[in-house]
Formats: structure tokens, C-alpha cells, sequence
């Protein structure tokens, strides 16, 4: 069922669109935090936005395809230097500020009552799933 709502997602325009909007978002948002990273010289990498890409594709993979713990420290690090990230900058994430933002980040999450991923929030309804992209596509159609 859910191929179903991923595939009608690439054969309905307005979808497809959508879709591409939030991967291309999601990619863009990685290549900002990267090259922030490289313009403070606390890193460097030759092409941000390829690595995002390569990086998202890695993470979307291991979850998808391979089963694998994405919150599994050792799976992240070894996503990293599989795109040729440095794994050590993983520690990063545990600093205090970074945790603050994920604690703000997941009581938003809360309070939209959003419980897994994907989830796509439309005037306060919850779609959760890529089975739920043509439910989605209804709700859209009718806030246009």
C-alpha cells in the first residue's frame, strides 16, 4: 500500500512537487548546517551540498532498506565516513545547545501531536506515513 502512495507522490504533479520540495528541503538544511561547519574551520569538506546529498540517501537507505538503528551512534558514524564525513564531529550533537533544539524541536513535535515519521501536518491533521500521501493529496487539494 504505502509504494502505492510513494508512486502516486511521483505521478500526481502536484505531489511529486511536494515531495520534492521537502527532500530538496530537508537536503538543503544538511548542506547549510555543513557548510557552516566548513566556513567556522571547525571542518572541512570540498562540496556541502554533495555531501548532504550523499548523506540523506546513506541515512533514508539504512532506514529503508537495511534495517539499520539510525540512532545507534556507531551506525551514524559510520554513515558519516561512508560519505566521507568525519565521524568524530557526531560529538557535536550531544552538546547542550544542540540538545536544547532537539528538546524544542520534539515538544513542537509533541504538541502537534506528531508520533512517527513521515508525518505531514496539514490545518492541525496529522498524515503520518508515505501511505498516507493520497489522504494528504485530498487535504491539500482542499486547502488550495
Amino acid at each position: 500500500l504505502w509504494i502505492d502512495g510513494w508512486g502516486e507522490a511521483l505521478r500526481n504533479p502536484m505531489m511529486k512537487k511536494i515531495s520534492q520540495q521537502l527532500d530538496e528541503q530537508s537536503t538543503e538544511l544538511l548542506a547549510r548546517i555543513i557548510r557552516n561547519g566548513v566556513e567556522s574551520g571547525e571542518f572541512s569538506c570540498p562540496d556541502p551540498t554533495a555531501a548532504a546529498m550523499r548523506l540523506s540517501g546513506a541515512v533514508f537507505a539504512a532506514v529503508w532498506e537495511q534495517e539499520l538503528d539510525i540512532a545507534n551512534p556507531d551506525t551514524l558514524a559510520a554513515l558519516l565516513s561512508q560519505c566521507g564525513l568525519a565521524a568524530d564531529r557526531l560529538a557535536l550533537s550531544r552538546q547542550p545547545q544542540v540538545q536544547q533544539q532537539f528538546d524544542t524541536n520534539t515538544q513542537a513535535a509533541i504538541d502537534a501531536q506528531v508520533f512517527g515519521a513521515p508525518s505531514y501536518v496539514v490545518d492541525g491533521e496529522i498524515f503520518w506515513g508515505q501511505d498516507r500521501l493520497e489522504f494528504l493529496q485530498r487535504q491539500l487539494m482542499q486547502t488550495i
